[in-house]
């Protein structure tokens, strides 16, 4: 099963405020060094839009990250409206 349709699973009907959801970028989030694709993407927004806070965790650095995960995950955001629940992202290098 995608792991995808888990992580919306898990957090249907949830206790909103006292979920954080763990992430490794590379194999989890996105393809080795690849772009987050649209399906991902949403769920994450999703996930902070309902208050979620979602930490993701890479062994590589900022410039092979930024590209790939932060910057369309703060594209998404503003699209939505929704660039104050950016708070909700955590990234550790």
């Amino acid at each position: 099963e995608p792991i995808a349709s888990r992580i919306e699973e898990f957090v249907k009907g949830a206790n909103i405020g006292k979920i954080v959801v763990f992430m490794d970028k590379d194999k989890t989030v996105t393809l080795t060094s690849s772009l987050v694709d649209e399906e991902m993407l949403s769920i994450l927004v999703n996930l902070a839009v309902r208050g979620i806070y979602v930490v993701i965790i890479t062994g590589t650095n900022f410039d092979k990250t930024d590209p790939y995960i932060i910057k369309p995950i703060e594209e998404a955001m503003e699209r939505v409206g929704q660039k104050d629940k950016l708070k909700f992202f955590r990234f550790y290098f």
